[in-house]
């Protein structure tokens, strides 16, 4: 599906209700970097080394812009301040967000990705996991064989935009496994997700099932959601610039 850039009042947009549905933020970088830049204090000690630690200006912009939307956004959501957002390491270090004082979060589930100039962040009440390729002409063949299932490989030959349905493909799968808290394994062949596939299981005691949502950034960027659910739920879409709009 295509992101329609509507305006949104605080984080939520009409009929988005944060305890059912899940909202998915998006954000051209070089027009949020100003506004962000201004909280670079939430950073963490560790985070502020990571960023020092990038050696493209670009990289380091994407990683500072997802882990401060992030707080601002879980802040507005949670009616806490910013600052009191803590990101740690959950499950298989994948962060989770969790209040200083210890207290709780109604909305605390996220996971964000970024890929050239575009930063994407998803936050739910449950497991979610999210990726953002830009499309371009990329020579996949020589992966194919290691990422893909047979049953893939037959639906990336079949009609135009070949690289495209890869890189779809490729965002289904991480989508998936951000969303199970695992990362990228060295057998993505025991994912098959072809695009007529939206519902995956997962023999786990905290994620049993998992839906998968693909949608377009900005024209030329492919992006997927998996959300561990055992029913469908309501995805929204809102620019992040739009919120960073609003006064925090």
């Amino acid at each position: 599906m295509q992101i329609k850039n509507t305006a949104i009042s605080s984080v939520g947009k009409p009929g988005y209700n944060p305890q059912r549905d899940i909202i998915v933020f998006h954000c051209n970088v070089e027009e949020a970097i100003a506004k962000v830049g201004c909280f670079k204090f939430l950073l963490s000690d560790s985070e502020k080394a990571t960023y020092d630690r990038y050696r493209k200006a670009e990289d380091a912009a994407n990683f500072m812009t997802g882990r401060i939307l992030v707080r601002l956004l879980l802040s507005r959501l949670n009616n806490c301040l910013p600052e009191d957002i803590v990101l740690v390491p959950g499950k298989y270090n994948k962060p989770v967000a969790l209040h200083r004082y210890n207290r709780a979060l109604k909305i605390s589930c996220f996971n964000l990705s970024h890929r050239a100039n575009v930063v994407v962040i998803a936050i739910a009440r449950v497991p979610v996991g999210i990726d953002v390729e830009m499309i371009v002409d990329t020579d996949y063949r020589c992966m194919i064989n290691d990422i893909c299932t047979g049953k893939e490989i037959v639906f990336l030959q079949q009609g135009t935009l070949p690289a495209e349905r890869f890189l779809r493909l490729w965002t289904r799968k991480e989508a998936v496994l951000k969303c199970i808290g695992t990362g990228l394994t060295d057998n993505l062949k025991l994912l098959q997700l072809c695009d007529e596939v939206n519902y995956f299981s997962y023999n786990d005691p905290d994620i049993s099932c998992c839906f998968i949502h693909d949608f377009t950034v900005f024209h030329n960027y492919a992006a997927c959601i998996c959300y561990a659910s055992d029913k469908q739920m309501r995805v929204y879409f809102s620019d992040a610039n739009t919120v960073l709009g609003n006064n925090f």
